[in-house]
Parts: structure tokens; C-alpha cells; sequence
């Protein structure tokens, strides 16, 4: 049997990241649909003080305006030197319209000679559908350390001074980049919950006195589990043996 296909807005007006999730979800029976798509122009608010808070802020926002189901991020750096800044404003780190290189430029300025370079990636998606008001979130992160000087012409943001294993996101190709990145990593979350296998499981959770909760929070315990196993691109594989596993299991959640 084919599987249906959904209609899925991504609520972002970033080139970057719509190209991204275009490549990561492209094995998925979705349909990605934009914001310009649709005709949408104005900007949801955007005042968390979290990436949960402005993720789930946004995905509200244009799933009242459009009525379809709606995907949102936000994502950012956090660096450890720094008390976790830029953090919520990494995109306008510099200024409102900063470019990257003023926003990385800034950065390694701020952390000229500091010993502890440790950061990381951050990246949470928000998943809402305004018919029957259900809402997720799944978040990804990144470790790695800043560098003193961009390396790289792959990536965009932060990717030329944010290095893993010796090399920066900007130095490495795109699909090796999704294996790795907060975003590949939350975005494999999504793509496990939106398989067709992933609503047949969750069905009877979904009724009344369903244990959702404790089964959602087994999921992404597993799933987190499997993406340090296994590269992005093979997703597709590894997510039919993760769903297997999970099927088995299910019968430990088994609604009271």
C-alpha cells in the first residue's frame, strides 16, 4: 500500500534551512509546502526566552494563519564561556541585520583568548496541527568547539568557526553535515514521527487514558540513541528497524 501523502508547511523564511529540510525529509511521504507558497508575509512574533518557547511560538502562529499542519525552529549556538550566549540571538547577534560574517565576526572577538571553547549547536522543532490543536517539540544539539578564524566555504551561520572532530561544518559537504548537525539530528526526531508505521503505533496512546507521555519520551530516547549509531543518510533504513523496535516494545506501555 502507498502511503498517503501529507501537506507540511515549513514556516521559515531562510533559504538555508528550507533547502536543508527539503534534503532531509525527501524520502518522507510529505509534501513541503513555504510561506511564500502560501502567500504568507507577515512575521510571527518572536520573544522566548528558550528555542522550545520561539519554536512552538512560531508553529502556532502561521498554523492559525495558513490552518495547515505546521513545522517551526529555532535553533542557535550556545557557547560555554559565554553562559550559553548568543544563544535565542544568534541569528541577530550583531545587530538586526547583521550578516553571518559580522555575527562570527563578533563572536571570536568576545572570545579572543579564552581557553575554554566548548559550545554547542542547538536546534528545536515545533510541530503543530491547528485541526486538532496537538502539539511536539524535538530538540538536537551538537557538540563542538569555536575556532579562532573561520575555515570552510560549505554551510552558512556559524559553520566556518564551529568545528567537530578537527574540521568546521563548513568544511564538510552537505550530507556529512546533516549526520552530524542540531538540525539533521532534530529533524531525524520529525521524520520518525511523521512515518506512516510511527501513527499506527501511537494509536492506542491516543485514547482516552493512552500513556502518549511516557511512550513519546521512550521514542526519542531511542531514536536519539540510533542517530549516534547510524549516518543521516541512511535514514530511511535505520528508521523501519528503529520502528520495529519500538512496535515490539509498545507492549510494555500498554494504556491502563
Amino acid at each position: 500500500m502507498i502511503a498517503p501523502r501529507r501537506r507540511l508547511l515549513v514556516a521559515t523564511g531562510s533559504a538555508h534551512k528550507l533547502i536543508e529540510l527539503q534534503r532531509l525529509f525527501g524520502d518522507l511521504p510529505i509534501d513541503l509546502v513555504t510561506l511564500r507558497d502560501l502567500g504568507i508575509t507577515s512575521e510571527s512574533p518572536e520573544d522566548g526566552a528558550t528555542f522550545e518557547e520561539n519554536a512552538l511560538q512560531k508553529a502556532r502562529w502561521y498554523a492559525q494563519a495558513s490552518g495547515e499542519w505546521t513545522l517551526a525552529d529555532d535553533s542557535g549556538l550556545e557557547v560555554s564561556a559565554l553562559n550559553g550566549a548568543p544563544g535565542v540571538y544568534t541569528r541577530r547577534y550583531a545587530g538586526p541585520n547583521a550578516t553571518d560574517v559580522e555575527n562570527y565576526e563578533k563572536l571570536l572577538a568576545e572570545t579572543a583568548g579564552v581557553v575554554d571553547r566548548t559550545a554547542r549547536f542547538v536546534c528545536t522543532m515545533a510541530l503543530v496541527d491547528p485541526v486538532n490543536g496537538s502539539e511536539r517539540t524535538f530538540r538536537g544539539e551538537c557538540p563542538g568547539t569555536l575556532t579562532t578564524a573561520p575555515r570552510g566555504e560549505f554551510g552558512f551561520g556559524y559553520d566556518p568557526i564551529f568545528e567537530v572532530d578537527g574540521r568546521t561544518m563548513a568544511e564538510r559537504a552537505p550530507a556529512e553535515k546533516d549526520a552530524l548537525s542540531h538540525r539533521g539530528r532534530a529533524a531525524a526526531l520529525v521524520a520518525a514521527c511523521l512515518g506512516p508505521v510511527q501513527d499506527a503505533v501511537m494509536a492506542p496512546y491516543r485514547e482516552p487514558g493512552g500513556n502518549a507521555a511516557a511512550y513519546e519520551g521512550m521514542l526519542n530516547e531511542r531514536q536519539t540513541r540510533h542517530l549516534q549509531r547510524a549516518t543521516f543518510p541512511r535514514l530511511a533504513d535505520g528508521q523501519r528497524r528503529l520502528l520495529g523496535r519500538v512496535g515490539r516494545a509498545h507492549e510494555h506501555l500498554r494504556p491502563d
